[in-house]
């Protein structure tokens, strides 16, 4: 199909030069990314496949069963459903420390786990958003608040291992 050259010079001024690709390319595109896809699929099937996983689905299925919640904090105590009121619930009330949490976990965005990282052959970082700088301070900030993290979760251990 040819375009009148008036409406082309016309969509050109405004858009710039059209970008045609052959069918061919296209099948070729589109093949990739069924396999990225079906690669990204297969990794998380890899990963809820592992057996350390087995206690923690059992009990998302009792919860699920009792009709509570779920949220990663409802695993541990199904008493609470957000991160504050399971820090606010501790025997030394570290509902502090939701403040240094929130402010880490929205230097961080995304909203699936593959969004938020950066995965290699055998690590997987958090992925930031912005300039090396800001980055670089960012992940300062998310380390110093991370170790008070660390800190309360110590408190905590016995609570998260099933």
């Amino acid at each position: 199909m040819q375009l009148d050259p008036i409406l082309r010079n016309a969509y050109e001024s405004v858009y710039g030069s059209l970008f045609v690709q052959s069918k061919q390319e296209l099948d070729l595109q589109k093949q990739r990314q069924k396999d990225i896809a079906e690669q990204a699929l297969q990794r998380i099937n890899n990963w809820l496949s592992n057996p350390k996983l087995i206690p923690w689905i059992e009990k998302i299925k009792e919860l699920k069963r009792k009709g509570i919640k779920l949220s990663f904090y409802s695993l541990i105590d199904e008493r609470v459903s957000d991160a504050r009121k399971y820090l606010e619930n501790l025997d030394d009330n570290c509902g502090y420390g939701y403040l240094l949490f929130k402010e880490a976990s929205n230097l961080i965005h995304g909203s699936t786990i593959e969004q938020l990282v950066v995965r290699g052959d055998t690590l997987i970082s958090p992925k930031f958003t912005g300039g090396v700088e800001e980055s670089e301070l960012i992940a300062e900030y998310i380390c110093s608040s991370s170790k008070g993290m660390l800190a309360i979760l110590s408190l905590i251990q016995k609570d998260l291992w099933l």
